[in-house]
This record gives structure tokens, C-alpha cells and sequence, in this order.
């Protein structure tokens, strides 16, 4: 507490709180970030570029 003082260090304690709140459900769903879905042409067309 001392490198950041107690507002900070409750802000931090918070956001990370927050952080593992909104992770769970998406991970348990196995959500994905959107744009980036499996099967996209996109996604099919760049891996051909990297081999």
C-alpha cells in the first residue's frame, strides 16, 4: 500500500475484482471476442498465408 496509497490500492483491488468477475462467464461459455470466431474466411485466408 504504501507505492500506491489506499485509494489506488482499493482502485487496483476493484478493477481486478471486475476482471474476474466478467472472465468466468465468459470463459465457462467460451465466449469469443467478436470478429474473431472460428471458421471466419478471414481467419482461413490468413493461414494459408503463414504456411
Amino acid at each position: 500500500m504504501r507505492a500506491f496509497g489506499e485509494d489506488r490500492t482499493a482502485e487496483l483491488v476493484y478493477l481486478v475484482g471486475g476482471y474476474c468477475l466478467m472472465s468466468l462467464p465468459l470463459n465457462a461459455y467460451d465466449m469469443s471476442v467478436p470478429g474473431r470466431e472460428e471458421g471466419l474466411p478471414d481467419d482461413t485466408q490468413e493461414e494459408g498465408k503463414r504456411a
